[in-house]
C-alpha cells in the first residue's frame, strides 16, 4: 500500500465531511463481517452454523456506508481476509462506540470517528503492527481480545477535528 496516497486520500474524505460534501449510498454496505443498517438486525437461531455478522444500526446508514465504499477503495490493497475482517471489524467499533455513547449523534461526527479510525489502522499498517486473529471464529477481530479496536473516538470529537485540520494543512508530496 502507498501510505502517502492513502493519507491524502484520507484528507480528502475529511475535507467532503468538513464541508459537509456528504454522500449517500444507494444501499446499506456489508462486507468482511460488517453490516450497516437502519433496522436491528434478525433474531438469530442458536442453531446456525455461521456466526452472526458485527452490525452498526444507525439512522446515518446510507451515509456511513458512503464513507464504507470510499474507504473500500483506499484500502482495496488489504493483504488478505484476516487484514479485512479486523479492519472493517475495528471501523465498525468506532461507529458503535459512537453512536452507543452519544444521545443525539451527529452525522460529521459518526463519520470522522470512523476515518480516524481508518488513519489509525493505516498507520499501523505502516508500522506493520497491524495485527489479526490467525484464525477466528465468526466476526472476531484481535481488537476485541486487546481491546485496542475503538482508537480515535476516546480522544473526542474536537480533538479528532483538529488532528485532521492540521494533517490537512501539512504540505504533502
Amino acid at each position: 500500500m502507498n501510505h502517502e496516497l492513502t493519507t491524502n486520500a484520507i484528507i480528502e474524505l475529511y475535507l467532503a465531511i468538513r464541508d459537509r460534501n456528504i454522500g449517500s449510498s444507494a444501499s446499506d454496505w456489508g462486507g468482511a463481517h460488517v453490516v450497516i443498517s437502519g433496522a436491528p438486525p434478525p433474531d438469530s437461531s442458536p442453531d446456525e452454523f455461521y456466526s452472526p455478522h458485527r452490525y452498526v444500526v444507525t439512522e446515518y446508514s446510507r451515509q456511513l456506508s458512503w464513507l464504507f465504499e470510499r474507504l473500500a477503495k483506499i484500502f482495496s490493497e488489504l493483504p488478505d481476509s484476516a487484514a479485512r475482517i479486523e479492519f472493517y471489524g475495528r471501523l465498525a467499533n468506532s461507529a458503535n462506540l459512537y453512536i452507543h455513547t452519544h444521545v443525539h449523534p451527529k452525522v460529521e461526527e459518526l463519520l470522522l470517528s470512523v476515518l480516524y479510525q481508518a488513519y489509525s489502522a493505516d498507520r499501523e499498517i505502516e508500522a506493520g503492527t497491524f495485527g489479526t486473529l490467525p484464525l477466528a471464529s465468526g466476526s472476531a477481530i484481535l481488537a476485541d481480545k486487546a481491546g485496542n479496536g475503538n482508537s480515535g473516538e476516546n480522544i473526542g470529537f474536537d480533538r479528532i477535528n483538529e488532528f485532521f485540520s492540521q494533517l490537512a494543512k501539512t504540505p504533502r508530496a
